[in-house]
């Protein structure tokens, strides 16, 4: 099942969340995101005023596996990134300590561990929140056998004298653990206060204070190191199931050069064919065999952008801007992703897409007048199922989360101050008050996956401070 939601992330930036199902059984999978922004002419955002390297700077694309929900047993023993494994790797690299490819697999392998125990509190958590009555007794046994298992990776370090980078990863993962076991047993608590959960947090607390580590909550502190550490720590833990971009300078544009060398192509020819005509009629030597030239080599620069443009559009389904490789976190190749920017005229725009787009009454009204400029995104993720299923073995990895970060700042620099004066009549009395000038952005998101296709409408209401709310339009069941 395909889901899509948005995010307002600060005034200027929101994310639009896409979650869908990874199919393990398939050799290769393509997904297909195109993003139209609907936006009036008046913020000047064109293929003259903005872009693409204006875009690259103003989007983030984020792009990971999810995490699926392992039991006690899975996480200890049975799972491929359990404390078993992980024991394993360590007996592996006793004679072998300068293996990267082993060094690599173990931060790995804890990673994913530490981030699969955050899972599986936090479905204890939710349960909690949604009102079921979880055994708190339960949670508190559970989360300390998992745990207890984990610590004694500590003396097979120190035994087998791994004191440098394992030592390190250990020890920023034991330190995380105390971090989310202690913030979910604190919002548990919170709806339903028992002792057993109080006594379960100090002896968490009691835990850090003894291992020294820096994020205990100080309480007359402003506490910046723990919010900074906490933070660094689920960056570093949640890159283990992130694919990394990495640019393909080789394919960058390659079909685009293709369509400006048949431009060039053809306008030299063109240019040729003038002076070699215009040298049999004048002679070499002469002032209109000059003349002829010159205006053989205007016209040819003009035939060159011409004749580019129609073989870009011609070619534009095998075009785009730039292509990165993706890698997981222990630098494997797992697939690629391509995506574009482009300014397209409303006829260009499919008809489906603009019947989304009209599916308010207010569009004459606001399309009327200051016009519209229509800006196109488009990515094309492609993803090697044999070669993830490989790297996940037996994690189970069934979906995946794609999000696309937006930074709207560019479209602000064009907007009129916001704050105008309104009045009313109140009791025969004149009244003022204030008024929020605001601009509608129009967005259209079309999603094409192995099995399913989906259209979203969403409104970004935004004004010269930012964005005020994001909202979704509704779509009749006709449009879509």
């Amino acid at each position: 099942m395909v889901n899509i939601k948005t995010e307002l992330i600060d005034k200027f930036q929101f994310d639009i969340v896409l979650k869908y199902p990874f199919h393990s059984d398939m050799e290769k999978e393509k997904y297909k995101v195109k993003l139209y922004y609907f936006l009036p002419r008046n913020l000047l955002i064109d293929r003259y005023n903005y872009r693409e390297e204006d875009f690259l700077k103003d989007v983030q694309n984020l792009l990971h596996f999810t995490v699926p929900l392992k039991s006690k047993k899975e996480l200890i023993w049975d799972a491929s990134f359990s404390i078993q494994h992980i024991t394993e790797i360590i007996h592996e690299s006793v004679d072998k300590r300068d293996d990267q490819e082993l060094l690599q697999n173990f931060e790995f392998t804890v990673k994913l561990f530490v981030v699969s125990f955050k899972e599986w509190a936090v479905d204890y958590l939710h349960r909690a929140q949604s009102g079921e009555r979880v055994s708190y007794e339960e949670f508190i046994a559970d989360a300390k056998e998992i745990w207890d298992a984990f610590r004694k990776l500590k003396d097979m370090l120190l035994l087998h004298n791994f004191v440098r980078h394992r030592m390190n990863v250990f020890l920023y993962a034991d330190e995380y653990i105390c971090i989310f076991l202690l913030s979910f047993s604190y919002q548990m608590i919170r709806i339903r206060d028992e002792q057993n959960l109080k006594d379960f947090i100090a002896n968490v607390v009691a835990y850090q204070e003894h291992a020294q580590y820096e994020s205990v909550v100080e309480p007359e502190g402003e506490n910046e190191n723990v919010m900074y550490r906490s933070s660094t720590f689920r960056k570093y833990f949640l890159n283990g199931l992130f694919l990394r971009p990495k640019v393909n300078h080789k394919e960058i544009n390659r079909s685009r050069e293709y369509a400006f060398a048949i431009g060039a192509a053809v306008a030299m020819i063109f240019a040729t064919g003038v002076a070699f005509y215009f040298q049999q009629v004048y002679g070499q030597i002469s002032f209109m065999f000059f003349m002829s030239l010159v205006v053989g080599y205007i016209l040819k620069d003009r035939i060159k952008e011409w004749v580019r443009d129609y073989a870009a559009e011609k070619m534009k389904g095998k075009m785009y801007d730039v292509k990165y490789e993706l890698y997981s976190d222990n630098k494997k190749n797992v697939g690629y992703r391509t995506q574009r920017l482009s300014f397209l005229k409303e006829e260009a725009v499919p008809d489906d897409i603009m019947q989304v787009r009209q599916s308010h009454q207010m569009l004459d009204i606001e399309s009327e007048g200051i016009g519209q400029n229509i800006m196109l995104f488009e990515k094309h993720t492609n993803l090697y199922s044999v070669e993830i299923e490989k790297l996940f073995e037996k994690m189970g990895i069934d979906q995946i989360t794609d999000i696309l970060r937006f930074n709207v700042m560019n479209f602000t620099k064009n907007m009129e101050e916001t704050d105008r004066d309104l009045y009313y009549m109140y009791e025969n009395n004149i009244k003022k008050v204030k008024s929020d000038r605001v601009y509608h952005v129009n967005l259209v998101f079309q999603f094409d996956g192995p099995d399913q296709s989906i259209l979203k409408r969403f409104r970004l209401v935004m004004n010269k401070r930012g964005i005020k709310r994001v909202e979704e339009i509704l779509l009749d069941e006709k449009v879509v």
